[in-house]
């Protein structure tokens, strides 16, 4: 069963990053720095959307929230650890 969860998981992300690069990819205004703020306005609003449904009372909802901060900060600090220790130094 989790390997059928995963192979969903990767085949939403596909499927969003793939939307997430056509959506804007014409317009010359749209820039990363806009196109960053409306990515993290939506994936708040997914987060939001998901926790509400899978939560049963305020404080399982104030706990999964709270949880997916720390997995969310955690995971960008990674990102960009690993990002600077890739990058050619100046």
């Amino acid at each position: 069963m989790e390997n059928t969860n995963i192979n969903y998981r990767e085949q939403m992300l596909a499927n969003i990053s793939d939307v997430i690069e056509k959506t804007g990819a014409h317009d010359e205004k749209y820039d990363a720095f806009a196109k960053a703020r409306d990515i993290l306005d939506v994936l708040e609003s997914l987060m939001a959307y998901a926790i509400y449904n899978t939560c049963i009372s305020t404080e399982t909802i104030r706990d999964s929230a709270e949880e997916s901060y720390v997995n969310i900060k955690r995971r960008a600090l990674a990102m960009f650890n690993k990002n600077q220790n890739e990058s050619p130094s100046s």
